[in-house]
């Protein structure tokens, strides 16, 4: 079998044994009590050939509960572990390097309507490199984030605008001197 294929058959094997896992809900997978998914990829390119294998673990709840992608040669090259709130929200992401020593940790906390509040990333020293925080309005709409860096001081914002519908209708980026960076308009048709 030529590398053409091999390279189409894996790829369509992939999509049709991996895909009923990964693309469930999170619903899906707990109901269907699915523990793991393995992802099997390779991709042809001119004459070359990529390959990853990822596998999934999950909890009795259906939660991404742990990521390893590894290279052709089996090395991790891609690792995070998650843990989870008992609503089922993401509140701690650890970024891991190949012997598993943590590089990278996200800490997300929640508003009392179950909406990401704060989220804090630090590095493998512990030291917290940055955080962004998140504001909503009445109906639960995002209507301000802030980047903040490691320093304390803010490196930019976003502050979203929605119509009377609840439609976000702009959204506009400022840098850490408060001046407009972006504006990107949305209009709809009713």
């Amino acid at each position: 079998m030529n590398l053409y294929k091999t390279g189409v058959f894996l790829a369509f094997s992939t999509l049709f044994l991996a895909a009923p896992a990964v693309a469930q809900s999170r619903r899906d997978v707990a109901e269907r009590n699915i523990k793991s998914c393995i992802e099997r990829r390779e991709v042809v390119k001119k004459k070359s050939v990529r390959e990853r294998t990822t596998f999934t673990r999950y909890d009795k709840e259906g939660n991404t509960i742990e990521i390893i992608e590894f290279d052709r040669d089996s090395v991790a090259v891609k690792w995070e572990k998650n843990e989870f709130n008992k609503n089922g929200d993401e509140t701690l992401t650890l970024q891991l390097d190949s012997a598993g020593q943590i590089q990278r940790r996200i800490v997300t906390e929640y508003e009392r309507h179950g909406k990401p509040a704060k989220r804090s990333k630090y590095n493998a020293t512990g030291e917290l490199t940055s955080r962004t925080e998140t504001e909503y309005n009445t109906f639960g709409d995002k209507v301000l984030e802030t980047d903040f860096g490691r320093d304390g001081k803010m490196r930019e914002k976003t502050v979203y605008e929605y119509d009377a519908k609840g439609m976000l209708i702009s959204r506009k980026n400022y840098n850490s001197e408060g001046k407009l960076t972006e504006t990107v308009r949305y209009e709809y048709e009713y």
